[in-house]
């Protein structure tokens, strides 16, 4: 699966997130979360590759509902825009839908906007 690379407002959005949650959760100790990083990054590579998928799906949706960076990436890697939508009149955002479905005919996973340029090529498993 790839995921889409950063546009240029990603990171700005994603620094005035970060800077609405601090002030909110207090002081932040960066110095000994960068030193940590490099050393456990093997470790959490190795846990991540190691995980069921249940367990990781169910770590995504906890860190998802608890932190509003991660909700912003989450959305950003497995969301697109629907197609026509129009923006909502409350909000002005488009609606979204799924980046990814399953063929229901050979089970393999798909980008849904490449499916629709070439108009239907996978159907869409409905469970």
């Amino acid at each position: 699966m790839s995921i889409k690379t950063e546009d240029p407002g990603t990171r700005k959005k994603i620094e005035e997130i970060v800077s609405s949650e601090s002030e909110s959760d207090g002081p932040d100790d960066s110095a000994s979360m960068t030193s940590n990083a490099s050393t456990s990054t093997h470790t959490l590579e190795e846990a991540i590759n190691s995980a069921s998928a249940m367990r990781l799906r169910t770590v995504l949706l906890q860190m998802c509902h608890e932190n509003a960076v991660c909700r912003y990436l989450a959305g950003k890697a497995l969301m697109v825009p629907a197609p026509n939508a129009e923006p909502d009149p409350k909000t002005g955002m488009k609606r979204l839908r799924k980046a990814y479905e399953m063929c229901c005919q050979c089970g393999k996973e798909y980008e849904v906007e490449e499916n629709e340029k070439v108009k239907g090529l996978m159907r869409v498993s409905s469970w």
